[in-house]
């Protein structure tokens, strides 16, 4: 098989669509891996909160209660809302990679 022209950008799109899948996948499985462990309020501080697991986007979404402190009755922090573009990667890499990659491999015509 002769490589075509392009050939590096659509294989670059696969190792990027793998790396996307990993990561929503990771991120779905951490609180069930490290549950209540990335929820502290500060680092060094003694107060926990409670870890949730968030589909969209995908992460760990911790609620305080800080009543006992004086402030504030919840605080609550998730993941960023940026993951739900390697979310959208994820699920519509694989398709659109192999759609480049038939448009990539046409023939094209030559005058002359």
């Amino acid at each position: 098989m002769t490589p075509y022209p392009g050939r590096w950008l659509v294989t670059l799109g696969y190792v990027l669509w793998v790396a996307s899948v990993a990561y929503v996948l990771a991120c779905w499985a951490s609180p069930w891996v490290y549950g209540n462990v990335g929820c502290e309020f500060g680092r060094g501080t003694s107060v926990y909160g409670d870890a949730t697991r968030s589909w969209l986007p995908p992460g760990t979404t911790c609620t305080y209660d800080l009543s006992a402190f004086g402030l504030p009755d919840h605080y609550q922090y998730g993941p960023s809302p940026v993951r739900l573009l390697v979310v959208a990667m994820a699920l519509t890499g694989f398709p659109l990679l192999r759609y480049l990659g038939g448009l990539l491999k046409r023939p094209t015509l030559v005058d002359g």
